[in-house]
């Protein structure tokens, strides 16, 4: 596919990289901009009261398809690490394959996670978060980070893929299934408001430097410009989550 594409765009340099690799004559970035997210329709009170958390309670929000690649066990390998402290509730947002995998190991160790299946308000959901949590084994450019950061919600992320780039220092950043490391951070991050509007403020000027919907659009219509002036093509999506330029 790399050896046959006259363009191949990666959504982080990872991937880019990995098409050189293969043999892709003209490999570059092409980032992926979160859509904005519309207003809240919930409170942040109204919402902390609804998911159950109490005054004083710090509410940890992954939001994620329960797939494989999403490495939630890791999200409750976490939350049996910091089972001591009750004030910890941890939420997951999203659906999948995994959900009775995960329900069943939920309610076989009573670990303080609640399972929400799919939410259409996720504005509400981030503005009841005190912390954002991405397990993830790889991702590009994940939007759930992006759109984290945009909303102001510190986050704790498995330091994978494109991650590291997207965020620079405006998270916290673990070894990918160091689930004592990730418990360890929220700990920290849960007993200390300061640092967290540290990363808050960090994770806001991080966000104003990534390109919007319309800089990826006029972007693309660039490169797919400069591949037209050679031939015509058609281009899809690959499972890689690069687009190839053919």
């Amino acid at each position: 596919m790399a050896l046959g594409a006259d363009l191949t765009l990666g959504a982080s340099s990872d991937l880019v990289a990995l098409a050189r690799k293969l043999g892709a004559r003209n490999a570059r970035l092409s980032p992926v901009a979160a859509p904005v997210l519309p207003p809240a329709k919930i409170g942040r009170d109204d919402q902390r009261r609804a998911l159950g958390a109490a005054a004083g309670d710090t509410v940890i929000v992954t939001v994620s398809r329960l797939a494989p690649q999403k490495n939630l066990g890791m999200v409750l390998d976490i939350a049996a690490a910091v089972r001591h402290r009750p004030e910890l509730r941890f939420v997951v947002a999203g659906e999948g394959p995994e959900r009775e995998k995960l329900q069943r190991r939920i309610t076989g160790e009573r670990l303080q996670v609640a399972l929400l299946g799919r939410i259409d308000d996720l504005s509400s959901l981030l503005g009841a978060a005190d912390v954002a949590l991405l397990t993830s084994t790889w991702e590009a450019r994940a939007l759930v980070a992006q759109e984290a950061l945009l909303a102001g919600v510190p986050l704790v992320s498995t330091r994978v893929g494109g991650i590291e780039e997207l965020v620079d220092s405006a998270a916290v950043l673990v070894p990918l299934g160091d689930a004592n490391e990730a418990a360890r951070q929220i700990v920290a991050l849960a007993g200390n408001p300061d640092e967290r509007r540290r990363l808050t403020e960090a994770g806001l000027r991080r966000a104003a430097t990534w390109p919007d919907e319309d800089d990826v659009a006029d972007d693309l219509a660039r490169a797919y410009t400069e591949v037209a002036r050679h031939r015509r093509y058609k281009g899809f999506w690959n499972d890689s989550g690069g687009f190839t330029v053919r």
